[in-house]
């Protein structure tokens, strides 16, 4: 899956600001659907420079998902934040 955010200085002066794009993740293993036990697996997560490997394991059951940023940003655990400057009208 692939998501674009675009931001827009809708004024003529320049403007910054900060984007901070927070995230989780839930993994939902089906064998712990069936009666909704306590989840038993494990969730970690990676940080590296630019992307965030949110990770599910039970016994030997893996599950991944990895979040990368195509532009700089600070990554942390929970969040990616960037920090915009934009000359008026510019898009981001």
């Amino acid at each position: 899956m692939h998501e674009d955010v675009i931001v827009e200085n809708l004024t003529d002066g320049p403007q910054r600001m900060e984007l901070v794009l927070e995230f989780a993740s839930d993994f939902g293993d089906i064998l712990e659907c069936h009666e909704r036990p306590k989840k038993r697996g494990r969730i970690t997560r990676h940080v590296g420079e630019r992307e965030v490997t949110l990770r599910y394991k039970r016994d030997d059951f893996v599950r991944e998902t990895v979040l990368r940023f195509s532009q700089d940003c600070a990554v942390e655990a929970d969040c990616a934040t960037f920090v915009l400057e934009l000359a008026g009208r510019e898009l981001w």
